[in-house]
């Protein structure tokens, strides 16, 4: 299908389509609007009624991955098919040796532990669309690259490395995309509230709190999404108590409680982002870009 991307177009407006379908707004106008075509004409087809899109979305850990599978019917919100957070790997002890910490993050190591999460639990799951969340090369704008951040790149490296090794020798036939995580929660989480959180005292856990709470907020009310298992709605409930009661923790529990309902709701920020994304790509190939200025349009 034809694209046209009218030229009275501001470079604003582009920014802004780009923004909705979750494509860089970075570059000149006739950069961006080359990059606007390109990627929504690519734009991946729609899962039909008897077999529909399942986006395997996974937030990026070294020891510790979540991840949300969600099936797409045509005209229904997602459903939840599987929403879990796995130890990828154990923390070294205290008393364990330099060595032994340092060998548990070699390159076989990783292979191993991302050949065995991919070939015997997340493939299992017959995904169509894998996301993986994009990792930095460098932690909080340091000019310095820590060696934890080279041990994440590594393991996500790998994990492109099996899944495209699986696809060639027709193991599994799906398509990998790689999120940026500044795209998702902007995309979510209103510019205004956003920039009172960068002047508080406090940002990133701020940050944190508003999506956990956005995802609560879709786990109660059920429009967003629907609950597709009882396990998954065990899980949707443990994640509301544990928000719940997080006040009445301790701080260093408060915490860990806090990253692991973060990492559940990123892979599902992630993976609904996504949706819609493709949602937003579709519509605008359809009707026109100009359809996603309109301001109900999200």
């Amino acid at each position: 299908m034809a694209l046209s991307i009218p030229s009275t177009l501001k470079l604003a407006h582009l920014k802004h389509i780009a923004f909705k379908c979750g494509i860089s707004s970075s570059g000149t106008k006739p950069i961006l609007t080359q990059r606007l075509h390109d990627e929504i004409t690519s734009v991946s087809p729609r899962g039909s009624k008897t077999k529909p899109s399942r986006i395997l979305s996974i937030d990026m850990g070294i020891r510790n991955l979540a991840y949300c599978v969600l099936d797409v019917p045509p005209k229904e919100a997602p459903i939840i098919k599987a929403w879990q957070r796995l130890a990828v790997s154990s923390p070294p002890s205290d008393s364990g040796s330099t060595l032994a910490v340092k060998e548990s993050f070699t390159p076989a190591t990783l292979s191993c532990t991302a050949y065995e999460l991919l070939r015997h639990r997340l493939l299992l799951l017959k995904p169509t669309h894998i996301l993986i969340e994009r990792q930095r090369f460098r932690s909080m704008g340091s000019k310095h690259i820590l060696e934890w951040t080279v041990r994440v790149n590594m393991f996500e490296s790998i994990l492109y490395g099996v899944l495209y090794t699986l696809k060639g020798e027709k193991i599994w036939d799906g398509s990998v995309e790689a999120i940026a995580p500044g795209k998702v929660g902007p995309f979510w989480i209103d510019e205004e509230r956003k920039e009172k959180g960068r002047k508080a005292k406090g940002a990133k856990a701020k940050n944190k709190g508003a999506k956990i709470d956005l995802v609560r907020q879709w786990l109660e009310d059920g429009e967003m999404l629907s609950l597709g298992s009882e396990e998954v709605q065990g899980v949707a409930k443990a994640y509301r108590e544990k928000w719940d009661g997080k006040r009445y923790s301790k701080v260093k529990d408060g915490e860990e409680r806090m990253g692991k309902l973060d990492d559940l709701a990123d892979s599902m920020l992630q993976g609904l982002a996504w949706v819609r994304w493709e949602e937003n790509k579709r519509v605008a190939l359809r009707d026109g870009v100009e359809v996603l200025l309109e301001p109900e349009r999200s």
